[in-house]
């Protein structure tokens, strides 16, 4: 009869499935940036995707530090996960990018 099996690495996957969902969810929100939403809007949504994806984070890690082996594969295959959808995402909050190319364009024309 084998072991019983734990449930560690199932509630691992859980919480990069749900932290997944919360990136495609910011994915959604932003598609066509964050200008077509009002300040309040833009602002109660960014602190609840911070605050949801620390939760998930620190749930997450309870489970890594919980698990009988490593879990490799499930953290790298979610890394790569996060990394495109995040790469996908409107840079909301990094306004003074744009200044940047302004400044060097009005230095650059005159």
């Amino acid at each position: 009869m084998p072991p019983p099996r734990s449930f560690g690495n199932n509630s691992l996957r859980l919480y990069g499935f749900l932290t997944a969902a919360v990136y495609l969810l910011t994915l959604l929100f932003y598609l066509k940036g964050p200008q077509v939403h009002s300040r309040t809007a833009r602002e109660l949504f960014a602190w609840f995707i911070c605050l949801a994806l620390l939760f998930l984070f620190w749930k997450g890690y309870q489970q890594i530090r919980r698990a009988d082996k490593p879990a490799d594969r499930t953290v790298v295959g979610f890394t790569v996960v996060f990394c495109l959808l995040a790469f996908l995402i409107f840079p909301f909050h990094a306004t003074h990018v744009f200044g940047y190319i302004n400044r060097g364009w009005q230095k650059f024309h005159y």
